[in-house]
Parts: C-alpha cells; sequence; structure tokens
C-alpha cells in the first residue's frame, strides 16, 4: 500500500494544534515581561531625573500602546527633558495617551 496523497486524520492534526498552543502558552507564561520592567525602571528614571534613560527605556514600551509611558514621552517632549523639545511630538504622544483614558 502507497503512502502517497494519504491524509492525516483530522484527530491527529487536532492533537498537534493544540500540543503546539500549550508549548507556546507555558512558553510565554514562564517569559518575563520586559515591556513591565522597562515601564517601571523608566518610570524610577524619570523620577530620578535621569530623563535620557528614560527615554531610552520608555519609548518602546510607548510605542507598544502603554498609556504612562506615552504621557510621560509626551511630557519629556513639550518639556525638553532628556530630548530636544517638540511640541509636535509632544502633542502626538499626550493625543495617543488621553486616548486610552
Amino acid at each position: 500500500m502507497e503512502m502517497t496523497g494519504r491524509r492525516e486524520p483530522r484527530a491527529v492534526k487536532l492533537r498537534g494544534v493544540m500540543l503546539g498552543g500549550v508549548m507556546l502558552a507555558a512558553a510565554i507564561a514562564v517569559t518575563p515581561l520586559p515591556a513591565a520592567a522597562d515601564l517601571e525602571t523608566g518610570l524610577a528614571a524619570y523620577q530620578a531625573g535621569n530623563f535620557k534613560e528614560a527615554f531610552a527605556l520608555l519609548e518602546p514600551v510607548a510605542v507598544k500602546g502603554d498609556p504612562q509611558a506615552q504621557f510621560l514621552l509626551g511630557r519629556m517632549y513639550a518639556d525638553g527633558q532628556g530630548v530636544l523639545r517638540d511640541y509636535s511630538r509632544a502633542h502626538t504622544w499626550l493625543t495617543l495617551a488621553a486616548n486610552q483614558g
């Protein structure tokens, strides 16, 4: 009997998909969340007046959509803290943060 063109039973495929999903969920569960750590470290740097470090840590978090990081970037651009003052970018970041409440 030739195996060419033979399809796997649907149950076998489904088990493979489910196992892959379980493995992915387990990997996500044990992977640390760098965004949360970067937000906390960036906030601490901001509060300490280390604005360049704060900007470097907060920008990737803001790009991913965190409203607190977006707000802080907006403040930094508005006040020229760690970056050149840029009211247009300040407005963009503050608007993104405000739109999320």
